[in-house]
């Protein structure tokens, strides 16, 4: 993420999330939109393939209803 957008949240990217789990991690955004979503991937799917990350299955997809936040 870093290697694509400086560290910080893409245009439409509402959060992200991730953390390891056995055998990979999980990674979880929220965004604005579906297209949004989409031209991110654009950009950082290749920043990812150049340190050697690949999808092993493609992206799961979950309507947000509720966001709750602490601040």
């Amino acid at each position: 993420m870093k290697r694509a957008y400086g560290g910080n949240l893409s245009d439409g990217e509402l959060f992200h999330v991730a953390g390891q789990n056995d055998g990979g991690w999980w990674v979880i955004d929220g965004w604005e939109s579906r297209e949004q979503c989409v031209a991110s991937s654009q950009k950082l799917m290749p920043a990812l393939e150049q340190v050697g990350i690949s999808l092993n299955e493609p992206p799961q997809e979950f309507e947000i209803h509720n966001i709750m936040v602490r601040g």
